[in-house]
């Protein structure tokens, strides 16, 4: 019974560790992505280490597309408050054709066989100052067929 109770707690405590350290880096990923405003990894790191450490926090099953996408709008709602806001949406297609031979699960875009996915920004955007809120829903899809 007490080993397995150890067994236990040093899971627990590890889990607590990697949610920790994973939105710890989220966190930073997320501050790079806005303060950069780009979306290459070497740039965003800003050198080797950080490069992969921000490859390995994408590529971990732990983290979600819909967890990503729910921290970048995360801070936009307080940021509305009181606020006459426009919200701007668009859609768009990712075109990544040119990297197939290095990505997968991608489906078709626009001309039915480059390989892609679509996204659907909706921005938040004060209408008496300009000034953006940040982003208020993202919707990423992919045709399958």
């Amino acid at each position: 019974g007490t080993d397995r109770a150890r067994r236990t707690d040093r899971a627990v405590r590890a889990g607590r560790f990697w949610r920790c350290a994973l939105k710890k880096t989220g966190a930073e990923l997320h501050e790079q992505l806005v303060c950069r405003q780009n979306v290459c990894l070497r740039q965003l790191g800003g050198n080797r280490a950080g490069e992969v450490r921000f490859g390995r926090f994408l590529a971990n099953a732990r983290v979600s597309t819909e967890e990503l996408i729910a921290g970048a709008c995360a801070g936009t709602n307080p940021r509305c408050q009181g606020r006459h806001v426009l919200a701007i949406q668009d859609s768009s297609e990712i075109n990544l054709q040119r990297h197939s031979g290095r990505v997968d699960g991608l489906g078709t875009v626009g001309n039915g066989s480059d390989l892609g996915f679509f996204v659907h920004p909706l921005l938040a955007v004060d209408a008496n100052e300009g000034a953006c809120l940040g982003l208020a829903h993202l919707h990423l899809w992919q045709r399958t067929q």
